[in-house]
C-alpha cells in the first residue's frame, strides 16, 4: 500500500461479500453506539484553524469530514429501517462528494454536526439493538453495486465507515496529515471563514455580558463622535454608566424619585404638592424599616388624628381610633382571659341597659369572675357534675312520680 493510500484508507479497504456470525453484528452495533463520543475525544485536541487542514492532499479537510459523516449516517439509518419495514426496497444513493462540497459541508459547525450525531446514533443503536434473527435476515437493494446488502453487512459497512474517518480525524489531531494537506486557497483568500474564531481569540480571556454590553457602547459612542454626529439622547449616558459605580435598588429608586420631583417642580408650578412627597419618598428610602405592627399603629394614629381634626360630627370615632393605637402597644391576652373580658363587659351593658331585669348583670359578672379564676376541669368532671344536677333537679321538681 502506498504512502497515499495509508492516508486514504488509514484502516484498511472495507471487504464486501463476508459472513457475519451474531457476536460480529453485536460488536458492530456496540461500534456505532461508541462512535460520538470517540469522535467528541478527537475533535477536542483540534483548534480552529485545524478544523479546515486536510488529512490528505486534495482531501477533505477535517470539518469536512465530520459535516460528511453526518450526512453519511443519516442515509444509513434511513436506509436499515426501510429495509426492516418494507420488503427489499431499492435505496436512494446520494453524491456524498457534491454535498461534502455544500456550504453547510464546507464551513459548518462541527459541534451542530456532533450533537446531530449524539441524537442519531443513540436512536440508531436502539433501533439495531431491538432487531430480531429474523429482521438480520433482511436488506435493501443497492442500485449502484446492483445487488441486495443484508442488514448484518451493513452494520458491518458503517461500524468500518465509523473507524475509517475516526482515523482521518486523528491523523490531523496529531499533525500526521501530509505536509502538503494545508489549509485551502479559499480559505487563506477569504481569511477567517464565517463562524469560526480566530487562534487569539481562543486564548483571549473570556468577558463578562457586562463587560460586552459595556465595550460595545464605548465603541458605538467613539464611532458617533468620530462622524461628527450628535450622539443619540441616552448613549452618551450609558457609556458613562458603564464605569460607574453600581448602585443598589434603593438608591436607584430614591435617585429617580427625587429626579421626578424636581422635574415636576420645575416644569409644572400648577402642582407644588407633588414635590414635597416625592422629596419624603426619597427620604423615606433610606429611613429604617419598621416592623409590621409598628407600620399598623402608625398608620391607626394617623387616621384618628385625621378623622378628629376633620370632622366635628363625629367625635366618638377619635377615641376608639387612639384606643386602638393604644392596644397595638397592649400586652397579649389569652383566650380565656379575653372571654372573661368580654362575658364580664356584656353582663355589665345588660346590667345598665335593662332595669326590667336587675338580677341577670351580678350573676353574668359573678359566673364570669368565678368561671375566670376556676381551675379547669376533666371531661370526666364535668360529665359527673352534669348528671348530679339533672338527678338533683329531677328529684326536688317532680313529687308526683317519687318511683322514677
Amino acid at each position: 500500500m502506498s504512502k497515499m493510500d495509508k492516508l486514504r484508507y488509514p484502516t484498511g479497504k472495507f471487504e464486501y461479500g463476508k459472513i457475519y456470525s451474531i457476536e460480529d453484528t453485536r460488536k458492530n452495533i456496540k461500534t456505532i453506539e461508541r462512535f460520538p463520543k470517540e469522535l467528541k475525544k478527537i475533535l477536542k485536541k483540534l483548534s480552529h484553524q485545524s478544523l479546515d487542514v486536510s488529512y490528505r492532499p486534495g482531501g477533505w479537510t477535517a470539518r469536512q469530514v465530520v459535516n460528511h459523516i453526518a450526512d453519511s449516517h443519516i442515509n444509513a439509518y434511513v436506509r436499515m429501517k426501510l429495509a426492516v419495514t418494507e420488503p427489499t426496497p431499492i435505496i436512494k444513493p446520494y453524491e456524498e462528494a457534491l454535498w461534502a462540497e455544500t456550504e453547510d459541508g464546507k464551513q459548518g459547525s462541527v459541534k451542530v454536526s456532533l450533537r446531530l450525531l449524539s441524537a442519531l446514533h443513540r436512536r440508531w443503536g436502539q433501533f439495531l439493538e431491538s432487531l430480531s434473527e429474523e429482521d438480520l435476515e433482511k436488506g435493501y437493494f443497492h442500485p449502484e453495486r446492483q445487488n441486495v446488502v443484508l442488514l448484518p453487512e451493513a452494520i458491518a459497512l458503517y461500524a468500518w465507515h465509523c473507524k475509517h474517518h475516526l482515523a482521518h480525524v486523528a491523523l490531523v489531531a496529531e499533525g500526521k496529515a501530509s505536509s502538503d494537506a494545508e489549509v485551502p486557497a479559499e480559505t487563506k483568500r477569504r481569511g477567517r471563514p464565517k463562524g469560526i474564531s480566530t487562534a487569539k481569540s481562543a486564548d483571549a480571556p473570556k468577558l463578562s455580558r457586562a463587560e460586552i454590553l459595556a465595550k460595545a457602547r464605548a465603541a458605538r459612542a467613539a464611532k458617533l463622535e468620530d462622524k461628527g454626529a450628535k450622539p443619540v439622547k441616552g448613549k452618551k449616558a450609558a457609556a458613562k454608566s458603564a464605569d460607574a459605580p453600581k448602585l443598589s435598588r434603593a438608591e436607584i429608586l430614591a435617585k429617580a424619585r427625587a429626579a421626578r420631583a424636581a422635574k415636576s417642580g420645575g416644569a409644572t408650578t400648577a402642582a407644588p404638592a407633588k414635590a414635597p412627597k416625592a422629596a419624603k419618598a426619597a427620604k423615606a428610602a433610606d429611613a429604617p424599616k419598621l416592623s409590621r405592627a409598628e407600620i399598623l399603629a402608625k398608620a391607626r394614629a394617623a387616621r384618628a388624628a385625621k378623622s378628629g381634626g376633620a370632622t366635628t360630627a363625629a367625635p366618638a370615632k377619635a377615641p376608639k381610633a387612639a384606643k386602638a393605637a393604644k392596644s397595638a402597644d397592649a400586652p397579649k391576652l389569652s383566650r380565656a382571659e379575653i372571654l372573661a373580658k368580654a362575658r364580664a363587659a356584656r353582663a355589665a351593658k345588660s346590667g345598665g341597659a335593662t332595669a326590667a331585669a336587675p338580677a341577670k348583670a351580678p350573676k353574668a359578672a359573678k359566673a364570669a369572675a368565678k368561671s375566670a379564676d376556676a381551675p379547669k376541669l376533666s371531661r370526666a368532671e364535668i360529665l359527673a357534675k352534669a348528671r348530679a344536677a339533672r338527678a338533683a333537679k329531677s328529684g326536688g321538681a317532680t313529687t308526683a312520680a317519687p318511683a322514677k
